[in-house]
């Protein structure tokens, strides 16, 4: 197995409960993306970028394994 030293992603500003999950394990906001994305019905939502150091994470034959 092979460890990440790096995990970034990207969520709705207004996936509120995506936002807590990521948050409490360790992300960061470090950018936001203004209107990155467009729901349904027209309303375009802020993307935040999220960034954690990953000392917890391994990555294995493209799996990844929470080692916490």
């Amino acid at each position: 197995a092979r460890q990440a030293s790096t995990s970034i992603l990207e969520v709705a500003l207004d996936n509120q409960a995506a936002c807590r999950l990521y948050q409490n394990n360790h992300y960061n906001i470090v950018a936001e993306r203004p209107n990155y994305y467009r729901r349904p019905n027209g309303q375009c939502i802020t993307a935040l970028i999220m960034f954690e150091h990953c000392n917890r994470l391994k990555f294995h034959k493209g799996a990844v394994f929470n080692s916490a």
